[in-house]
């Protein structure tokens, strides 16, 4: 059994982002009773996540797309190559 796929790949620019994420860190001055384990000389910042909108960006990706797919028993291969290479 012989098993003919034929994919069109190819390169798109596509506009990725919009994605909720963490985009940046700040420092914030800590809640009163969050730290009780620090001694009194130790800073009472911690580092908090800020989260937002990425942003949109055109992002070139490649797409693999199936055309054709066949299953067959029998093979003509010269004839296969010829119609491929146009002969």
């Amino acid at each position: 059994m012989f098993k003919i796929v034929i994919t069109e790949t190819r390169c798109e620019v596509k506009l990725t982002g919009g994605d909720w994420k963490v985009v940046d860190q700040e420092l914030k001055a800590a809640e009163e009773g969050m730290f009780m384990h620090l001694q009194k000389d130790e800073p009472r910042l911690r580092t908090v996540d800020v989260y937002g909108y990425t942003p949109m960006i055109e992002k070139e990706v490649v797409v693999t797309r199936e055309l054709l797919t066949q299953e067959l028993e029998t093979l003509d291969l010269p004839a296969v190559i010829r119609a491929i290479n146009n002969l």
